[in-house]
């Protein structure tokens, strides 16, 4: 992030802004600000963080969900798209669309072996950082399951990591073989790509 560094200095950004025109930080925005932080931090590489600031610098009252929300929804229009570029279209969507939804995300090689089971409470902006922790097993695709609650996120992934062993999986892959059998199981989506055609012609001519 350019100029907001960290979740706290956001607040305390607009604890000030909001002191100096005479209104104070209410707990909701307290919570608006925190959970914008993570999305713009995991989703747009704190950019979207800046344009809030930036748009509410004269006028620090208007911040309410709908003013948020307007940012998140029409962030193609503040945001230069070489900001995303490293990523395919097609993920950027499937991984907007389930903002602050629960479950399950599945992480692949470019031959489609499995490398990652994980879990989150949001799998829009989780799904970002665990890529980047898993760099060194060269993920290439993702699949998710969407879950209802975490609780069965949690079960979900603890069944798949059991059953199927990915590699990169160390605290709950057993030698063991699952013998319970797990019912209802939502539908796995397809095989998204992760990375831009455009990163990937980069990568090959450096």
């Amino acid at each position: 992030m350019a100029y907001i560094q960290s979740e706290e200095h956001l607040i305390n950004y607009f604890r000030k802004k909001l002191r100096e025109a005479g209104y104070y930080l209410e707990p909701e925005q307290i919570i608006l600000l925190s959970d914008f932080y993570q999305w713009s931090k995991n989703y747009t590489h704190g950019r979207a963080v800046d344009i809030l600031t930036w748009e509410l610098k004269d006028k620090p009252e208007r911040l309410n969900k709908e003013f948020v929300e307007n940012i998140k929804n029409n962030i193609d229009v503040f945001i230069s798209k070489d900001v995303l570029d490293d990523y395919s279209v097609e993920f950027l969507k499937e991984t907007e669309k389930r903002f602050g939804n629960p479950g399950v995300y599945f992480i692949y090689n470019k031959s489609k072996q499995l490398i990652y089971v994980g879990k989150s409470k949001n799998l829009a902006t989780r799904i970002f950082q665990s890529i980047k922790e898993r760099s060194s097993g060269k993920p290439y695709y993702v699949r998710f399951i969407d879950c209802k609650t975490y609780p069965d996120a949690s079960i979900l992934e603890m069944y798949f990591i059991g059953k199927l062993k990915p590699s990169f999986n160390k605290d709950g892959a057993t030698i063991e073989e699952i013998t319970l059998k797990v019912g209802n199981i939502p539908k796995m989506s397809k095989f998204i790509k992760i990375f831009s055609e455009k990163l990937e012609n980069k990568q090959k001519n450096e």
